[in-house]
């Protein structure tokens, strides 16, 4: 999954509607996000640093990006 660098990949969800959604990689149901390239999928304020961290270490070379299980 490539994201990218910057939070212009997500947007922030309505306070209403995150009575009902988690994040995809933790299951947390707070502070999250919407991913606006995968429609239904989310990430709380945490896993989408971590997650931008370890795609700019991808981009650079220095780890290996994981395969996709689909």
């Amino acid at each position: 999954m490539k994201h990218e660098n910057s939070s212009a990949g997500l947007t922030p969800s309505t306070p209403e509607s995150e009575d009902s959604k988690q994040c995809a990689i933790c299951g947390s149901e707070k502070k999250l996000h919407t991913d606006t390239h995968l429609e239904d999928v989310y990430y709380c304020s945490v896993c989408w640093e971590k997650a931008k961290k370890q795609q700019h270490a991808i981009d650079e070379g220095f780890e290996v990006e994981p395969e996709v299980e689909l």
